[in-house]
C-alpha cells in the first residue's frame, strides 16, 4: 500500500519534471533569439558562403564566437547548410560545460575533484527562468 509520503515523493517528481520541461521550452526560445542576433553581426563573407565546414569568428572584448556552416541532415531550414554556434572562451570550445560567471561577468570553469559534485548547486545556482 502506498503511504502519503510516498505520494507526496511522487507529486514533487512530477513537479519537478514539469517546471524542468518548461525551462527547457523557454530556454529554447530563448536559445533561437540569440541565434538570431548572432547571426545578424556574423561576417558578411561568412553568412554568404554557405558550404561545409566554412567558419568565421565574432570577436568580443573578453569572448569570441566560431560561427560554421554544417550539412544538414534535417530538411528544417530553408538552406543546404544548416548554422552552427559555438562560444570559444579562453581560446576552449564551450559546449555543455559547468561553468559560474563573477561580478565582472568574466566565466570560470568548474574543475570537479573527487566528491564535489553535490557542491555545484552552491555554485552554480539554477539558471533563471527567462520570460
Amino acid at each position: 500500500m502506498t503511504t502519503e509520503l510516498e505520494k507526496r515523493r511522487k507529486d514533487r517528481l512530477a513537479i519537478e519534471l514539469a517546471a524542468v520541461k518548461t525551462q527547457i521550452s523557454r530556454l529554447e526560445k530563448i536559445k533561437k533569439q540569440l541565434n538570431a542576433r548572432i547571426i545578424a553581426i556574423a561576417p558578411e563573407e561568412w553568412l554568404n558562403n554557405q558550404q561545409h565546414m566554412v567558419s568565421d569568428f565574432i570577436d568580443g572584448e573578453h569572448y569570441s564566437m566560431k560561427v560554421q556552416w554544417r550539412e544538414s541532415k534535417e530538411k528544417v531550414t530553408p538552406f543546404h547548410y544548416q548554422k552552427h554556434i559555438t562560444p570559444i572562451i579562453g581560446g576552449e570550445k564551450f559546449e555543455g560545460k559547468e561553468c559560474y560567471v563573477d561580478q565582472d561577468l568574466i566565466l570560470h570553469m568548474v574543475e570537479h575533484t573527487h566528491g564535489d559534485e553535490d557542491m555545484m548547486g552552491l555554485i552554480i545556482p539554477p539558471l533563471p527562468v527567462f520570460e
